[in-house]
């Protein structure tokens, strides 16, 4: 009798060892599962947030020099005296004006700064461009010491479509101030200025809108 107790009784202790071991396994399931699901929880909010702060820093920064453009009568072509450009020369995919830059970030002095969409490794990019201006009044694209300078200052990768957009009444025009895809009128600023991005992957940008302040009257009487 003693033998057979003894027998039941180790058993019962195997079976319950093994459901002991069955709840740690799933519990162990649960506590990895739960660990992914956090990394991955984590990876996706960083990504986001180091997407919202680099979006935040592009906009900044185009939102100070779009709307502090300097009002300045410059020379595109030398043997050409009409053609200049004191305000914004604007198309769907490309803004073009005049602005100082801050010593700080380059060569301080007035800059022709260009925002537009290249290819960039196999992608095409918003990208910055800087010519500096001359004594004489003329872009110097090319010509500038700095390699840095040079090279176009990528602000935003792997973008799909770029467009700007002008709100405004461009001189000769009769008709209402309206959203208008190309802003011809380099001697005169539109009231709004709109750049909308879309990414590779589908995914769009709010919409940026500046109103430049630049003193148009000022850039008339500047030689």
């Amino acid at each position: 009798m003693k033998s057979g107790r003894r027998h039941s009784q180790q058993g019962l202790t195997l079976l319950e060892m093994m459901i002991a071991l069955l709840l740690l396994s799933m519990l162990l399931m649960l506590l990895f599962g739960g660990l992914r699901l956090a990394s991955s929880s984590w990876d996706r909010g960083s990504a986001f947030t180091d997407h919202v702060s680099q979006m935040q820093l592009v906009e900044n920064f185009m939102r100070r020099e779009i709307s502090q453009a300097v009002p300045y009568r410059l020379k595109l072509n030398p043997q050409d005296p009409n053609a200049l450009l004191a305000g914004y020369e604007g198309t769907t995919h490309r803004l073009r004006f005049v602005a100082r830059m801050p010593a700080a970030a380059v060569k301080g002095g007035l800059y022709v700064l260009t925002f537009a969409l290249m290819p960039q490794n196999d992608k095409q990019a918003l990208v910055l461009l800087r010519e500096p201006v001359d004594p004489t009044g003329s872009a110097t694209k090319g010509q500038a010491d700095d390699e840095a300078i040079n090279a176009p200052l990528v602000l935003i990768d792997g973008v799909s479509h770029l467009d700007f957009f002008y709100f405004g009444v461009p001189a000769g025009s009769q008709r209402p101030a309206s959203w208008l895809p190309d802003w011809p009128d380099s001697a005169n600023a539109p009231q709004l200025i709109r750049m909308r991005v879309t990414l590779d992957d589908g995914s769009t940008w709010p919409d940026l809108v500046v109103a430049p302040r630049v003193d148009m009257a000022a850039a008339a009487s500047v030689k």
